[in-house]
């Protein structure tokens, strides 16, 4: 029987003039990946580092999180020409750093294995483009588990008079049904 291989995943959508992301999910594993680095890091640190090209989810804007970082088998090489880029507002449950052509993830140190990754990112009057986001599917995987970002097209409001159309036509089939 194979292992249960759980994984975070972070759909991207443009909402109403912003980037929202949604979290769910969870690390059960980090078998094949291994620690390189422990320390400090926060968001006002990260901002300084605006060229790396990483994608960061943090606790709280400004907030300083330990975090251990962990040489992982893949990740992509790119999800757009976008560098840093720092949610003006989050409710994430922990913080996850991942960067786009290092094969790396940062994993705040207070994290429980197998416990639910769950909130929401904003990056508030911005949109993919500005933000140098291509939209399409990344992965970073390591034998043990993944983190895989959805950048998605937000999905069109349905339009009025379609929806009036469809009243009035399943208006009608009631109305022959009782006839």
């Amino acid at each position: 029987m194979a292992a249960s291989r759980a994984a975070v995943v972070i759909n991207a959508v443009e909402s109403g003039g912003d980037v929202v992301a949604t979290l769910s999910g969870s690390i059960n594993s980090l078998a094949g990946a291994t620690v390189v680095q422990t320390g400090a890091g926060s968001v006002n640190y990260n901002a300084a580092r605006a060229s790396d090209p990483a994608f960061l989810i943090t606790d709280q804007p400004g907030s300083t999180s330990l975090y251990n970082n962990y040489n992982i088998a893949t990740s992509p090489t790119t999800y757009g020409t976008g560098g840093f880029a720092i949610a003006t507002s989050s409710t994430a449950s922990t913080s996850i750093q991942v960067r786009r052509g290092a094969p790396q993830i940062w994993i705040a140190q207070d994290y429980v294995l197998g416990t639910a990754v769950t909130g929401d990112l904003t990056w508030a009057g911005t949109n993919f483009a500005t933000l140098g986001w291509t939209e399409g599917t990344y992965v970073w995987s390591w034998a043990g588990d993944s983190v895989t970002l959805n950048i998605l097209s937000a999905v069109p409001e349905p339009d009025l008079t379609f929806l009036a159309g469809l009243g009035a036509l399943s208006l009608l089939v009631w109305r022959r049904r009782r006839l």
